[in-house]
């Protein structure tokens, strides 16, 4: 069913924090909008590689820069600044880096729902998940179909527990 939806981005659903930057995610219905705040350093390759295991980053993103500038560079060598003001559309398989000494804070509209976490499929992503996720997926299989369990896992939790 389609919903009129709005929401506030003064409180965020989860924050993921890294070196040099953090994401705050909103969910909004079954989409997720999420505000990137990378400091002076920030680094793709240095700061969420390591959570990520990939040698690039592997979403696309789609968004609005709010401050700063940011340094893209794509797994062929074609690169490109985004500065404040600017929409931007990243394809998957690029590193990026902040240019200045102005946070890159921006509003992106795809790529967020797993963005600073393992890769999707890893066994580490059960690790990495909020306690709601957990429980979910430590229900059993009967429990996990249970309107009683349903209503005790948050939207997003009972997500994160089939989405592997």
């Amino acid at each position: 069913m389609v919903r009129l939806l709005r929401k506030r981005l003064d409180a965020p659903d989860e924050i993921r924090t890294f070196p040099h930057g953090r994401v705050e995610i909103f969910e909004i219905g079954d989409n997720i909008v999420g505000r990137t705040v990378y400091e002076p350093g920030w680094r793709w390759s240095a700061d969420v590689k390591p959570i990520a295991g990939t040698d690039l980053c592997m979403y696309h993103h789609l968004g609005y820069c709010l401050t700063g500038r940011l340094e893209c560079i794509l797994e062929d060598g074609t690169s490109l600044v985004i500065s404040a003001g600017e929409a931007f559309e990243i394809p998957p398989a690029h590193d990026a880096w902040v240019i200045g000494d102005e946070p890159w804070i921006t509003v992106d509209f795809a790529g967020m729902r797993s963005f600073a976490r393992p890769m999707v499929g890893s066994m580490s992503l059960l690790a990495s998940r909020p306690a709601s996720a957990a429980s979910a997926t430590e229900a059993s299989a009967e429990d996990k179909g249970s309107p009683a369990t349903s209503r005790a896992i948050s939207a997003a939790g009972w997500r994160a527990s089939i989405i592997v």
